[in-house]
């Protein structure tokens, strides 16, 4: 199946242009992001590659193919060419325009230091070898204009469009805010002028600094974040094309049109980055920072191709109908057994990336061909399709479109008919998503597929809330273990569980413990926000915190959307929350200053209004989820927040694109033993999206995909 997908895409992508026609447009990007500076002449800047990291996702996200990607940091893999030292960067710039030709379209962006001196008309970027004394200090550093400029050299370049970002602040290296560790004698005069076809961004402008926000912030999407990158990578990911709440609510009230999304259009994305970053500087640096343009390009440059907005229940209500067309045409009207199985990347494989979209679609598959094929053919439901293959012992990872034959033998020892296989590439917000049938009898067909846009993703961790998991100290206390990130402001989390403790066992119980500090806003403004409740559903393993009346009327574990689970409540700072059946909801909110409010701790699988069993954690085969046959979640707490509907709400504000993933974690969680948690139902008036959602991947130390996590928290716990 795979090598199907891949063809495909192939021929969309480079596809040979017929004689005597142009050749296709492209677009590269020369990335750079310098960090980690001998220590004798600079120091470190924190914010470089995770950043650049982050912009160039957005680059490949927004059509970059990834192999027309120069990225040159101080992490790479590959040194010997692509460590940013002076002479990688001067030949592989070289390099790369060579090969640009007038169609073709160029981003350049360098992240680290940047210094004028005094007796110079142009600037440096600093590279990471640079010197900053000696005679020869300036045959270190990276010009920008002259001999050897980048900018100079662009005047040669043959792509008809030119970007170049420079977020390397040059006023003063000894300052704190420019990250330097000597006094020199510099200036910031800007002087380098655009070339044809050029457009030139610098972070700040004349006599102003470029600044950042430490690992403390309270906004975490914006710790360790440069102010210039940020605002910047949020525009060119379409995060600011969506209205502002005031647009539509002057409409509604003036009767005009509801203003629509806007195309993402490098006037737009510099427009909305300079206007954001001046904002921002005054209200969190007290200083100006006012980027600087230059600019010798006319016309519209649009960056991010427009498609059809779909979700994957639409891509599924389209999808289905073919299926079952093609599937009855084949089987004829004998009952015959059906399995969707997840879409994959373009290696097969359901990732942390990929898996939200990945199980969404297959859930949506499953749904309407339930209802088309009702009384024609049976499809397996994924909790279904899990049994089958565990009581078959075959792994479905056999079966794939490249071997249908095998994939038949496979197919029948399961007791499955025919095999419903599609496929995406994450990496891209719109892609085709190919259809392949694997039948019984070793033969596949090949079905067209539709075009599958992803919609917005849940948020990153605003900051209002905390989520720990509690663990029990040798001595009774009960402290949070580290929840880390490979990098600082990005998803996804992970919860390191010490090696130590016995699995199955009381030293492996633990609480969950969240609260709410009462701000950043979050998608709704409005004067009560402080005081604002949110429901909060928790679910261990893809099962949820609270048994639950299910179906069949019987109370026991709940599997389903966060929004059909039953939720805890948790209130805003100094507001406790008071059972009163004479108030509506039946609750009312009582000021308080001890214990009890804005806090909720959550011990295990709530049973009733008074006892719950302990969260435990067990060798994954072991777990809860694992005994009711679903183990996709195994090893994921999921924290989804809905936020309290009040009078004078705004309207929504759209959510940060995030990473979600998969469980298969070696272990998970099983009730244990009960103790007393008294609780009691209320009812306030909630709104039915999603406010904010965490998913804290927990594995045992050593396990993680990184070598070392970055807390999402102050080091002293602080909030």
């Amino acid at each position: 199946m795979r090598r199907f997908l891949l063809l495909a895409l192939a021929l969309v992508n480079i596809a040979t242009p017929a004689l005597g026609q142009p050749e296709p447009s492209r677009i590269f990007a020369f990335l750079v992001a310098c960090g980690d500076y001998d220590p004798s002449e600079l120091k470190a800047v924190p914010f470089t590659l995770p950043e650049m990291n982050q912009f160039r996702d957005v680059l490949i996200n927004s059509g970059v193919p990834a192999k027309n990607v120069i990225y040159l940091h101080d992490k790479t893999d590959q040194p010997g060419r692509l460590i940013p030292n002076r002479a990688n960067i001067l030949r592989e710039y070289r390099l790369l325009l060579e090969r640009l030709r007038p169609q073709d379209s160029l981003i350049v962006a360098l992240s680290g230091h940047g210094v004028q001196f005094k007796t110079d008309a142009t600037g440096y970027f600093c590279p990471l070898d640079a010197k900053l004394v000696g005679r020869d200090a300036k045959k270190t550093l990276v010009p920008l204009a002259g001999d050897d400029g980048l900018v100079t050299l662009l005047e040669q370049a043959k792509a008809e469009r030119k970007l170049v970002l420079v977020n390397a602040c040059r006023d003063d290296p000894a300052a704190d805010a420019a990250l330097a560790a000597q006094k020199f004698e510099f200036r910031n005069d800007y002087n380098e002028e655009a070339p044809k076809g050029t457009v030139i961004v610098f972070a700040c402008g004349k006599g102003q600094r470029s600044y950042f926000y430490p690992g403390t912030e309270m906004r975490f999407d914006r710790r360790s974040r440069s102010l210039f990158m940020y605002h910047l990578t949020k525009a060119w990911d379409g995060e600011y094309s969506w209205p502002r709440p005031e647009a539509y609510e002057k409409a509604r009230q003036g009767g005009g049109e509801m203003p629509q999304r806007r195309k993402v259009t490098l006037d737009h994305v510099l427009t909305e980055t300079l206007e954001r970053v001046e904002s921002d500087a005054i209200k969190d640096f007290r200083n100006n920072q006012i980027p600087l343009v230059k600019k010798s390009f006319s016309g519209s440059w649009l960056l991010v191709p427009e498609y059809e907005t779909r979700d994957t229940a639409q891509t599924a209500k389209e999808l289905a109908p073919k299926i079952t067309k093609a599937i009855i045409a084949k089987q004829g009207s004998a009952q015959f057994r059906v399995a969707v199985f997840a879409p994959g990347d373009e290696k097969g494989r359901v990732t942390v990336k990929n898996a939200n979209s990945s199980l969404s679609l297959q859930g949506e598959l499953i749904n309407q061909l339930m209802q088309i094929g009702k009384g024609k053919f049976f499809v397996l439901d994924r909790a279904g399709l899990t049994r089958e293959f565990l009581a078959s012992q075959v792994d479905p990872a056999g079966i794939n479109a490249d071997d249908p034959k095998g994939s038949a033998n496979l197919l029948a020892k399961v007791g499955i008919d025919v095999a419903i296989l599609t496929g995406f590439d994450i990496n891209r917000k719109s892609v085709d998503v190919p259809v392949v049938l694997v039948f019984g009898d070793g033969s596949a067909t090949n079905l067209d597929g539709v075009t599958q846009t992803f919609p917005p993703g849940i948020t990153h961790p605003s900051g209002r809330f905390s989520v720990d998991i509690l663990m029990q100290k040798p001595g009774g206390e009960w402290a949070p273990i580290p929840i880390v990130a490979e990098f600082p402001g990005r998803t996804p989390l992970y919860a390191e569980i010490p090696r130590d403790i016995k699995l199955n066992s009381k030293q492996a119980a633990y609480k969950i413990r969240i609260k709410n500090h009462g701000k950043p806003i979050i998608r709704y403004e409005n004067d009560k926000d402080r005081s604002r409740l949110y429901s909060v559903a928790v679910q261990i393993d893809g099962v949820n915190s609270m048994f639950q009346k299910r179906p069949d009327g019987s109370i026991g574990p709940f599997l389903g959307h966060a929004r059909n689970a039953s939720h805890w409540i948790i209130s805003g700072p100094n507001d406790l929350i008071v059972a009163d059946s004479s108030s509506p909801g039946g609750f009312r909110l009582q000021k308080s200053t001890g214990p009890g409010h804005s806090i909720i701790e959550i011990p295990g699988f709530q049973k009733d209004d008074n006892v719950a069993d302990e969260f435990i954690f067990v060798n994954g085969r072991d777990s809860l989820a694992s005994t009711l046959g679903v183990t996709s979640s195994i090893g994921i707490i999921t924290v989804t927040f809905f936020s309290e509907d009040l009078p004078g709400d705004q309207l929504p504000r759209r959510l940060d694109f995030a990473e979600v993933g998969r469980g298969g974690a070696d272990f998970g969680t099983r009730p244990g033993d009960p103790v007393a948690n008294p609780v009691f139902t209320v009812s306030p008036k909630m709104k039915a999206e999603i406010a904010e959602e965490w998913q804290i991947f927990y594995r045992q130390e050593g396990s993680l995909p990184f070598a070392k996590g970055i807390s999402i928290y102050e080091s002293d716990r602080k909030r």
